[in-house]
C-alpha cells in the first residue's frame, strides 16, 4: 500500500506482463482479484501470561490423550474382545460416580460403526460396553481391523488404538 498526503492508503499498481492460457495481460493492467498467489504468514506468540491461560489449559485437558489398553489411569480401557463374529465387548475402568462415554471409529471413514452401549450390571469400578460390527463397507472384514476407541469421562478423555482379533480367537 502507498500512503497518500492525508494518511489514507491506496493499493499499489504492479506493472506486470503475464502470458498463458491464451490470454495476455498488458503491462500496467490491474490483476484480477481471484489470481492465485503464494504467500507465507507468521503469527508470533509471546510468553506473556494471559487472563485466558486457565481456560485454555482446561480446554486442552479435554482433548483425548493417547493411551494403551490396561494403562493404570483412573479412567481406562481394560480389555477389548470379540464375542462371536459380529459383536465387540469393551471393559472400562472408571469411578462409580463418573459419567463415561465410549466411541469407536473404523480404520477408514467409510466404516459407520454404531456407538457402543453400556451393557449389564456395573461392577465396582468396572463397566462393560458393547457394539455390533455393523456399518462395515461391503469389501471390508472386521478380522484384524484397526479401530480407535475414544473414552470420555467428566474431565478427561483418552484414545486407544486396538486391533480386533479374528472371529473365534
Amino acid at each position: 500500500h502507498e500512503t497518500g498526503a492525508a494518511g489514507e492508503q491506496h493499493p499499489q499498481t504492479q506493472l506486470v506482463a503475464l502470458e498463458g492460457q491464451g490470454a495476455d495481460l498488458a503491462a500496467g493492467s490491474r490483476l484480477p482479484a481471484a489470481l492465485p498467489v503464494e504467500a507465507d504468514a507468521e503469527l508470533p506468540f509471546s510468553n506473556v501470561a494471559s487472563t485466558e491461560d486457565g481456560a485454555l489449559a482446561a480446554a486442552v485437558d479435554t482433548v483425548p490423550k493417547p493411551a494403551r489398553i490396561g494403562d493404570p489411569n483412573p479412567l481406562t480401557v481394560r480389555d477389548v474382545r470379540r464375542e462371536g463374529a459380529s459383536r465387540v465387548i469393551v471393559d472400562v475402568v472408571a469411578s462409580d460416580k463418573e459419567e463415561v462415554h465410549l466411541f469407536v471409529e473404523g480404520p477408514t471413514p467409510d466404516w459407520a460403526l454404531p456407538v457402543p452401549k453400556q451393557t449389564g450390571p456395573r461392577e465396582a469400578g468396572l463397566r462393560h460396553f458393547a457394539f455390533a460390527l455393523d456399518g462395515l463397507p461391503s469389501h471390508a472384514t472386521a478380522d484384524g481391523a484397526a479401530l480407535k476407541l475414544t473414552l470420555v469421562g467428566a474431565s478427561r478423555a483418552y484414545e486407544f488404538n486396538v486391533t480386533l482379533d479374528h472371529a473365534g480367537e
